[in-house]
């Protein structure tokens, strides 16, 4: 599943229990109540709202004998798309509640545990109940994916080279794969069934990524049918689009890889047409660079992940001796070459538009570029790479 980052910019929100000013009294306000079990109080729920694919920071409120309580305006846009988080703490699922509001509507949120996307949802817009049918169809294989995902995210932190850590954790990610499939064939079942609306298009959207992904021939048939079964107008839907997009991939014209002299540790040369043959992925970094630093636990993880496949080449611009130094502290167990070149080397080719670094370079086996992306993320690599080595 793609990852959902949030811009967060306040909006005004009055949290239960805390005093309140007058208000006008043309203003709706909608309030979610929640009754939770096995959740510390002092725990803190963040709520945002969203408009298309942009998150609001709204308020939080903080759990207090099992309760909670979120007291807030409507955007006066109809029905406002929402979503509780508890991302601010330690053991918090790392997906949120979805749930949706329109003014003077109250709606109950309930929860056993730390899992936030399956807490039950009533009352309220339309949209919860429908909303509440994905869940419930897929309520076991939700449950331990947020499970896998918090036990990654405990891994990251020892993943290095210990090659334990990495077998577990490559475990877990076959098993979140497979989970993910089993949801995207939950989905199909219930859109075959359903009436297209929103909550249906982002479904479908979702489904057919995972299902490109992951190559899952019987799932793109059917999403491919349904997708035939759509309107001239439901196909102008941003997520029908992606849809599209995912089902009937274009053909692009890939570009040759470019190739150069690097260097090793000993000094002796090297090139990417020693490769040849195998999937290459090139990361360009530096000491410097934070976001490079945070990759190396992820590069481990591919590298161990594609052994069979793909061959993990990280590739230091900065001069030599730097390069040396920086090693000391970050070790790398794969190809590991520098291209210290001052703007004649391959990394000032790969990155002619000046996206800087972390820069990363997917390529074929018969030596033309797959993808190119900057910028690191948790979960980005192992993603981006997704569904592109065969």
């Amino acid at each position: 599943m793609k990852k959902l980052f949030l811009t967060l910019i306040v909006a005004f929100t009055i949290v239960c229990g805390f005093a309140q000013d007058v208000e006008p009294s043309n203003v709706n306000y909608y309030e979610i109540k929640g009754k939770l079990k096995n959740v510390p109080d002092g725990t803190v729920l963040q709520l945002f709202r969203f408009e298309g694919e942009r998150g609001f920071f709204v308020g939080t409120s903080k759990v207090e004998s099992g309760e909670f309580c979120f007291k807030s305006t409507s955007s006066g846009s109809g029905v406002d798309k929402l979503m509780i988080g508890g991302f601010m703490n330690e053991g918090f699922s790392l997906l949120g509640t979805g749930l949706w509001a329109s003014a003077d509507d109250s709606i109950l949120v309930e929860g056993e545990d730390n899992m936030l996307f399956t807490w039950k949802v009533t009352g309220g817009a339309p949209e919860n109940a429908i909303w509440a049918a994905y869940i419930q169809k897929s309520y076991k294989e939700w449950k331990r994916y947020e499970q896998i995902l918090l036990e990654q995210k405990a891994l990251k932190s020892q993943l290095g080279t210990n090659e334990d850590v990495v077998a577990k954790f490559i475990q877990l990610e076959k098993e979140s794969d497979m989970l993910q499939m089993r949801i995207c064939a939950n989905d199909l079942k219930i859109m075959k069934h359903t009436a297209v609306d929103d909550i249906w298009m982002e479904r479908f959207s979702n489904s057919s990524l995972v299902a490109s992904q992951y190559k899952d021939k019987s799932c793109i048939k059917g999403l491919k049918r349904l997708y035939n079964n759509l309107t001239d107008e439901q196909r102008k839907h941003p997520q029908a689009k992606k849809a599209y997009e995912n089902l009937y991939p274009q053909q692009q014209e890939l570009l040759k890889a470019f190739d150069g002299e690097l260097t090793d540790l000993d000094g002796n040369k090297h090139s990417l047409s020693e490769l040849k043959g195998k999937y290459i992925l090139l990361d360009f970094w530096a000491s410097g660079c934070g976001p490079c630093i945070t990759a190396l636990p992820e590069l481990a993880l591919v590298a161990e992940m594609y052994k069979e496949k793909l061959c993990v080449v990280s590739v230091n611009i900065e001069p030599a001796d730097n390069w040396r130094e920086a090693l000391k502290k970050h070790p790398i167990a794969w190809y590991n070459w520098n291209d210290s070149k001052d703007g004649t080397g391959i990394y000032d080719l790969y990155n002619a538009n000046g996206g800087g670094i972390p820069l990363f370079v997917l390529i074929s086996p018969n030596a033309y570029i797959i993808d190119k992306w900057y910028g690191y993320g948790d979960g980005a690599i192992t993603n981006q790479l997704k569904g592109k080595i065969e």
